[in-house]
């Protein structure tokens, strides 16, 4: 279960990179926008979600022995809301980047 602490422990240092410092690493086009450094600290955000509840269940195992199923169930359910935050934070700002990239070529376009 000390695989749980660890991936826990640098998953929320790199959300807390994010979070506090906007570094994380993205795909290229979502690169040198206004809305970028919030993009960032939104992911760095849901990278805390995920790695705060697994080192804690780690941490909480080391003291009360948990059974490999419940420990199994509570994995599952402690990604969930990470899970969803983050497919909710690809969903739009995948749209900002589409509309942006729409007025640039709406902009640039020749009768």
């Amino acid at each position: 279960m000390e695989i749980l602490i660890w991936m826990g422990g640098v998953w929320l240092l790199y959300g807390l990179a994010g979070v506090l410092f906007g570094r994380q690493n993205i795909k290229k086009e979502y690169r040198g926008h206004s809305w970028t450094l919030a993009y960032q600290r939104e992911l760095g955000l849901s990278w805390v979600m995920l790695g705060g509840p697994y080192l804690l269940l780690g941490l909480a195992h080391l003291r009360w022995p948990i059974p490999f199923q419940l420990r199994l169930l509570a994995i599952v359910l402690l990604s969930v809301p990470a899970l969803i935050y983050t497919v909710s934070i690809q969903r739009r700002y995948r749209e900002k980047l589409g509309q942006e990239q729409r007025r640039d070529g709406a902009g640039t376009s020749k009768p």
